[in-house]
């Protein structure tokens, strides 16, 4: 990443170059130069999460294998969907900038579906998602499949804040029969192998930028997490890509 101009006051212009899926990527970003939360910079990692998808599609492409996604196909929004913990402040941000009648019926939704878990005897097994053995997530995500419930933003089978959709979103997608997906295993369904994982890189900067992994959030309980906690961390953007651009070539 090279810092090359600077000419507005409250910005500053960097270049950007790095390679994924054997493509050599390189553009010019704008940022600014005050402070910013990692939820701030959500909408740029999602462009980068673009980036990675578009050049993973193309590379199967070329391959002779095609996405199966498609309107309507919406077997991964019944899915149980993590969030990087900055993704579940943006999230919450996207929720409260609906309008008034819109927003209640989202948060109806979202606590539709928690109670839905709950009759289910799972919902305090989703809240504890963050610590559970590795070999006990997947089996609590078919659980949480089974359930049928819906993304609170699906409407009529489609995602209704696409472009704002989480990474975890951008970054699933798959080339088997889609019919497959509502009943998913590893010899049925095959997703598009990609060059890194933004998700990852964007959940490792939650806290501090130079600290671990930090725990996933479910989408289901996006609303009431970010209510409870609060995001104090702040860093001067072009530090935080830089943090972010490492940790990506790591994953």
């Amino acid at each position: 990443m090279e810092n090359v101009a600077g000419d507005e006051a409250e910005q500053v212009v960097v270049w950007v170059s790095f390679t994924v899926s054997g493509q050599s990527i390189k553009t010019e970003i704008t940022l600014p130069k005050q402070a910013v939360r990692p939820s701030q910079v959500v909408p740029l990692f999602s462009w980068f999460a673009n980036v990675v998808v578009d050049s993973a599609v193309q590379a199967d492409q070329a391959e002779g294998r095609q996405p199966s996604c498609k309107v309507g196909c919406m077997a991964c929004c019944l899915q149980l969907i993590p969030l990087s913990e900055a993704e579940a402040f943006h999230l919450a941000r996207v929720l409260m900038e609906l309008s008034e009648d819109r927003c209640r019926v989202v948060q109806a939704r979202f606590e539709e579906g928690r109670k839905q878990l709950e009759r289910a005897g799972l919902l305090e097994q989703v809240r504890q998602f963050a610590h559970l053995e590795e070999q006990d997530i997947v089996p609590l995500g078919l659980d949480y499949l089974s359930q049928g419930i819906p993304c609170p933003f699906l409407e009529n089978g489609s995602c209704s804040i696409y472009e704002a959709r989480p990474i975890s979103c951008r970054e699933f997608l798959v080339t088997s029969p889609a019919e497959h997906c509502a009943n998913p295993t590893a010899s049925t369904v095959r997703r598009v192998p990609l060059g890194a994982s933004v998700s990852k890189a964007v959940k490792s900067l939650a806290g501090k930028p130079e600290g671990a992994m930090l725990p996933w959030v479910p989408l289901i309980l996006a609303d009431e997490w970010a209510e409870k906690h609060t995001e104090d961390s702040e860093y001067l953007a072009p530090e935080l890509l830089q943090v972010f651009l490492e940790r990506l070539k790591d994953q």
